[in-house]
C-alpha cells in the first residue's frame, strides 16, 4: 500500500496535488491539433466534511475548462441554504506524476468556489478520501492517506 503522509499545520492538512484536463479531452484536443494547457499544481485542505472535492474557480479559468453542468450544494458558510456551483471534469494527480506514490483520479468531476485570501486553493473531500483511508496521528500532527 502507497501512502502520503502531511503535517497538520495551523490552517489545517494541506495536500499538493496536480490538476490538469482530464484523459480524454486531452485526446481529444491532440486529435483537433489544438493545444493541451498544462497542468497545475495546487495545495488542497484534506476535508472530511466535504462530500465532494472543490477547487477554485480560477484554476479552471487557468486551464481553460468548460463547465460540464452545474449544481446545488451547501457548505458550512451557507447556513444550510443551497447554492449553485459548476461542476468540472479533470484529471486529479496525488503523489506527484511519475512517482512510486502517484495516485491518479480521472475522471474527477470537481464543484468550484473561491478560496481568495485562503492558504489552499480547494478542498479533497469525501469522494477521493474514500478511495484510501485516512489517519492522523495526534502526537506528531501528521495526517496519512493510504491507497493501493
Amino acid at each position: 500500500m502507497r501512502h502520503l503522509t502531511v503535517d497538520v499545520l495551523a490552517p489545517g492538512a494541506l495536500i499538493a496535488v496536480e490538476i490538469g484536463v482530464g484523459e480524454s479531452l486531452r485526446r481529444a484536443l491532440i486529435r483537433e491539433g489544438k493545444p493541451v494547457p498544462p497542468a497545475v499544481q495546487i495545495d488542497l485542505l484534506i476535508d472530511t466534511g466535504a462530500s465532494r472535492t472543490s477547487v477554485d474557480t480560477s484554476v479552471m479559468r487557468t486551464l481553460g475548462l468548460e463547465p460540464r453542468s452545474a449544481t446545488e450544494y451547501t457548505d458550512f458558510s451557507s447556513k444550510g441554504l443551497s447554492k449553485q456551483t459548476d461542476v468540472y471534469v479533470v484529471e486529479l494527480v496525488l503523489g506527484g506524476v511519475g512517482t512510486g506514490n502517484t495516485w491518479r483520479h480521472d475522471p474527477l468531476e470537481v464543484l468550484t468556489e473561491s478560496f481568495l485570501n485562503l492558504p489552499h486553493q480547494g478542498l479533497l473531500g469525501r469522494d477521493v478520501i474514500n478511495r484510501g483511508q485516512l489517519s492522523y496521528n495526534g502526537a506528531t500532527r501528521k495526517c496519512t492517506l493510504s491507497y493501493t
